[in-house]
């Protein structure tokens, strides 16, 4: 085999990929969520950003929390990331 020294070949041969498992792929792009429709919880005890379903996050909000307004940490409600009821911020647009 010659070699390629302008790397030409890559241009027209096809990668070879691997086959993704169950959860990636198709399923993926249709349950990827958009900023649109999902919220960014960040957490003050464990120091995660996790973005939630907007639905989520209403249900996490509607339940008992406490609302502080005027800090940067303001909900007392269960964070998705580590489960411990602790404050969080809600970031509603990204």
């Amino acid at each position: 085999m010659r070699e390629d020294p302008f790397g030409k070949r890559a241009l027209f041969e096809m990668p070879a990929v691997d086959i993704p498992d169950e959860g990636e792929g198709r399923d993926a792009a249709f349950t990827h969520s958009s900023p649109l429709t999902s919220v960014m919880i960040e957490c003050s005890s464990c120091g995660a950003a996790t973005r939630v379903r907007f639905t989520e996050a209403l249900r996490r909000v509607a339940g008992f929390t406490v609302w502080l307004p005027g800090l940067r940490f303001n909900r007392w409600l269960t964070c998705p990331s580590c489960g411990k009821r602790s404050w969080c911020r809600v970031r509603w647009l990204g």
